[in-house]
């Protein structure tokens, strides 16, 4: 990818503008769209080559063999380990990942594309009282992929099912920018860490109170605190504004 680069931040860029990459939003682990977070693609350790090592669904591959040059263009230097951002199908991330990489194994390119990563983040939910960690698509209908490029590369890529094309290039694919690509990997490792908090309310938002003195009581909800799960709100009582701090599982819509 060449110009602006790609996604930073939660609206991404795959065509070099800031406004065609999709939020992503899918925290459900095993939604019925077949958009599958909860995939073993993470089962394989990532590389350490290149700008960064992803935090999951990455897979590693021994020794640095030498591409054969960018697409086999004759006396063409030495292909660069580099991340591109390739287009697939959305809701099959995880499945397209994996037949990439058997694609790759079977042909005995591993050592070529170091890392092939699904983009997602760690997130937090709580419901009935009980905490639930699940993987979210940062991009959805994207993957990274590490790799030196070369014809045979290419090949097994783009025939793989569901590959659509690389982000930033088409007659040639472009190289995404470093500080994309740490940008990208430093989410994923950070909410590894520390999942981020699901919280689906807003300032304003009328909710119901499901637990405690309050139980069924109607409340105004008047500051959100995402990396904490927790709401403030407001409820009427005997004709005066009340202030509570509530865990978000405690409410429920209106």
């Amino acid at each position: 990818m060449s110009g602006d680069g790609i996604p930073g931040g939660d609206n991404p860029n795959p065509d070099v503008t800031s406004s065609d990459i999709p939020d992503g939003n899918d925290t459900t682990g095993n939604d019925t769209s077949g958009n599958d977070t909860s995939g073993d693609s993470s089962n394989v350790e990532p590389g350490d080559g290149g700008a960064g090592s992803a935090a999951s669904s990455g897979y590693a591959a021994s020794g640095d063999e030498a591409g054969e040059g960018m697409l086999g263009a004759e006396g063409a230097p030495e292909a660069k380990l580099e991340w591109y951002f390739l287009r697939v199908q959305v809701g099959r991330e995880d499945r397209i990942r994996e037949n990439m990489v058997r694609r790759l194994k079977q042909n005995g390119l591993e050592e070529h594309v170091p890392q092939l990563v699904v983009p997602t983040e760690t997130i937090a939910d709580h419901r009935a009282g009980k905490k639930t960690v699940k993987r979210r698509k940062l991009y959805p209908g994207y993957l990274m992929v590490q790799m030196k490029l070369n014809d045979d590369v290419w090949f097994v890529l783009r025939e793989t099912p569901g590959f659509g094309d690389f982000v930033g290039g088409h007659a040639q694919p472009t190289p995404a920018k470093a500080e994309d690509v740490e940008k990208v990997l430093a989410t994923m490792d950070a909410s590894k860490e520390q999942p981020k908090v699901a919280v689906q309310y807003k300032k304003g938002d009328r909710v119901k109170i499901k637990t405690g003195a309050f139980e069924n009581t109607d409340a105004t909800v008047e500051e959100v605190h995402p990396d904490k799960g927790t709401l403030d709100v407001s409820v009427n009582f005997f004709g005066r504004p009340t202030p509570l701090s509530l865990g978000y599982w405690e409410v429920e819509p209106i």
